[in-house]
């Protein structure tokens, strides 16, 4: 073979491999992921019938953002994070830590304090645990992110 098609040849694997580096890099990643960044679980909290846990985790980024907060709910036990979890089902950041109160068996009332919102569902239900629904209402709002002058706050 000449130069030019090994040439060509190569730039297509790079190529390839490039794109394909986020889904190999996933899975490993996934499972040293906790070791090495400053995820933790900040609170648990069973259903008042024992089948599922309200989980709260707190995610550091680094030294230039604030934390962020995800809502999982797992069964009771279950790990909250993974690579067979479910998507956390409220995402918060820029503020207070998500607190939860089960206020009976499928109802959840979530507090965000004064928190940015980035997603909230207001509906559970998972492939885990068939039939199975919670409804999650937001108990409080906090502080408004908008001053009477329609300005964001701190401006």
């Amino acid at each position: 073979m000449t130069r030019r098609p090994l040439l060509i040849l190569a730039f297509i694997a790079i190529y390839v491999f490039g794109i394909a580096t986020p889904y190999l890099a996933r899975y490993p990643l996934a499972l040293i992921r906790p070791a090495i960044s400053g995820v933790k679980e900040l609170s648990r909290q069973t259903s008042p019938d024992g089948v599922l846990d309200a989980v709260v985790i707190q995610d550091n980024p680094g030294a230039f953002s604030s934390y962020l907060y995800d809502l999982y709910l797992v069964p009771k036990g279950a790990k909250a994070e993974g690579l067979s979890a479910d998507p956390p089902i409220v995402d918060t950041s820029e503020g207070d830590a998500i607190t939860v109160n089960w206020e009976r068996a499928h109802f959840l009332a979530v507090s965000t304090g004064d928190s940015h919102v980035e997603f909230f569902g207001n509906l559970w239900y998972s492939k885990r645990i068939p039939d199975y629904y919670v409804e999650l209402t937001l108990s409080t709002a906090g502080r408004h992110y908008l001053q009477e002058n329609g300005k964001l706050r701190g401006q």
